[in-house]
């Protein structure tokens, strides 16, 4: 038995050291995320709200929160009452007067969405880092039943820089 552990350790080291060195803390989980935002956000001109603030306006009436995510991604897990682009589409006019905070993986596709209809009248904000800030600020989530979870759809194994207390599916 002793020889195996020998002959085993050393394999197990070899193993398992590049997936250590690939892990990354949360803080340079945070810093990664800020770099990838830093990359596209000059390319849309849409309001901005960070996750902090976006928390806490959660469950005030004249706020909604938007997925712009496909559908396959929110059936995984959305932001509490938010609604999906979809839903949304369908009767555009009842959301006419609300402030509308648009989100998606980290914040892309969102501001690309906020844009277009801001341009038709619509009060759109980009959540800024989307779900990645807003998991990095312990944002809650819930699954397609409405109960809390911790799971989020990251899009693409690249964006998968949710901080450890989620867990990331793509």
């Amino acid at each position: 038995m002793n020889n195996c552990k020998k002959t085993l350790l050393p394999w197990l080291t070899l193993l398992l050291c590049p997936v250590l060195a690939l892990a990354q803390t949360n803080a340079e989980k945070r810093q990664q995320v800020e770099r990838m935002i830093a990359d596209f956000s000059s390319s849309f001109s849409v309001p901005e709200v960070d996750a902090g603030t976006a928390k806490t306006m959660l469950n005030l009436s004249n706020v909604l929160f938007l997925d712009a995510r496909e559908p396959k991604e929110a059936q995984v897990s959305i932001i509490p009452n938010a609604i999906t682009k979809q839903q949304f589409e369908a009767k555009p006019e009842l959301y006419k007067n609300k402030k509308i905070i648009v989100y998606c993986t980290i914040g892309y596709r969102s501001a690309k969405y906020a844009g277009q209809w801001n341009k038709r009248g619509y009060q759109m904000t980009n959540l800024r880092g989307s779900l990645l800030l807003w998991t990095h600020e312990n944002g809650p989530l819930v699954d397609q039943h409405g109960k809390p979870t911790r799971l989020v759809h990251t899009y693409a194994k690249k964006w998968n820089l949710i901080p450890d207390t989620y867990q990331g599916v793509f």
